[in-house]
């Protein structure tokens, strides 16, 4: 079971609750964005690169409807931006 940030703890499927509840209950910005990397990491389970670039923006739009307060969604921005580029390179 992967470890997050100092006390958070996750089982992590897709898009699944768990993630959701700690992304909900994380405690800053940074917490949000480890818990986001895992999560497109764990999207790559997907092998066609169009299904999985719609399951990462499936989940990143998941992620912004589960953090409750938006001041700690400043890097998911950040974080999809990267992955962009690295998905068309």
């Amino acid at each position: 079971m992967p470890k997050v940030g100092p006390r958070v703890r996750i089982h992590f499927a897709p898009a699944g609750s768990h993630t959701k509840y700690a992304a909900r209950t994380a405690e800053s910005p940074e917490e949000v964005a480890a818990l986001f990397g895992i999560a497109v990491e764990a999207c790559a389970v997907e092998a066609d690169p169009a299904k999985h670039r719609t399951l990462v923006g499936t989940t990143a739009a998941q992620f912004g409807f589960a953090v409750e307060d938006p001041s700690k969604l400043v890097y998911l921005r950040c974080c999809l931006t990267c992955w962009e580029r690295e998905t068309r390179s």
